[in-house]
């Protein structure tokens, strides 16, 4: 996972298997770019009142934060990317390759819009994937390939900028 301010690269370039993901956080998801910067250590474990606290914050406890116009200083004001490279198992491809066969893409939460691209194809973009810890599923037979793929999903807060 990485904020798209450190991220040079379309989707189409960041979700090839050429392309050098340095730096970037480790995340298991679904998770939200908070909880994953929590569990890795990069911010301490967060109680409401201290929301606050986060850079770029002007939350108050006192009010609904979704509601309340993001700080262009904040890091979360940009979109984050998560990437993931993966392999199809021999036992799924059968006789290694996939003719007839029907790949699915599962999503368990994404939250709150989303560009997705797999294999330096977009998927799906921002406008199909909104919502508030929505799930997804896709039909990627198209995108999916024998051996290495690489997922790619750029996310925005409720609040951010698309």
């Amino acid at each position: 996972m990485q904020s798209s301010a450190k991220v040079t690269g379309s989707g189409e370039a960041i979700s090839s298997a050429t392309y050098q993901a340095e730096n970037w956080m480790q995340a298991d998801v679904p998770t939200t770019v908070v909880a994953a910067q929590v569990k890795s250590g990069v911010l301490p474990i967060l109680l409401w009142e201290e929301f606050a606290g986060l850079p770029g914050s002007r939350v108050s406890h006192r009010r609904q934060f979704s509601n309340i116009a993001m700080p262009p200083d904040s890091p979360y004001a940009v979109s984050w990317w998560y990437r993931k490279e993966f392999s199809l198992s021999d036992g799924f491809l059968g006789k290694t390759d996939l003719a007839g066969k029907t790949v699915w893409l599962n999503f368990r939460g994404i939250n709150y819009r989303a560009n997705i691209f797999l294999n330096g194809k977009r998927i799906a973009d921002s406008d199909q994937v909104a919502g508030a810890w929505r799930t997804y599923e896709f039909n990627v037979s198209s995108a999916v390939k024998p051996g290495t793929n690489v997922l790619a999903v750029q996310v925005w807060a409720p609040t951010g900028t698309v």
